[in-house]
């Protein structure tokens, strides 16, 4: 990747943090993981140059993935893909009430979650491109 990009993994598991930050990381992705979704706000409040987020929508005790993307897309422009260990309607309504890039399926299927953070970027910068022709 000639602009290596910034991925901050919002994940609660500890198992599945290490798992996704090594295999982002060798495919060329900088990672940083925070646990919560107050920490997901301040991260993306203080670094700049996140490119994209994969936020788990069960976090535990605290606020929730949803709760923590709405809150970060009022003032931030970046694209976020939901992560869910589990699949069906209940999960694909809680994510259509946030403006995002879809939603992954926790089974371990790397090549998903490569895919589906390449097509987010994409889409994005897409968006990007013709909300500034727009403006023009």
């Amino acid at each position: 990747m000639p602009d290596t990009k910034t991925i901050l993994l919002v994940e609660d598991e500890d198992l599945l943090v290490i798992l996704q930050t090594e295999w982002l990381e060798r495919l060329g992705f900088n990672v940083i993981a925070v646990s919560s979704g107050e920490k997901a706000i301040e991260v993306v409040q203080t670094t700049p140059g996140v490119d994209l987020i994969l936020m788990d929508i069960n976090l535990g005790p605290g606020m929730d993935g949803t709760e923590a993307a709405s809150r970060i897309l009022k003032d931030h422009d970046i694209p976020v893909v939901f992560l869910s260990s589990h699949e069906g309607e209940e999960i694909a309504a809680r994510t259509k009430e946030v403006a995002s890039y879809g939603y992954v399926v926790k089974d371990g299927d790397m090549t998903a979650l490569d895919d589906s953070v390449k097509m987010a970027l994409k889409l994005h910068e897409a968006h990007r491109v013709l909300k500034k022709k727009e403006g023009d």
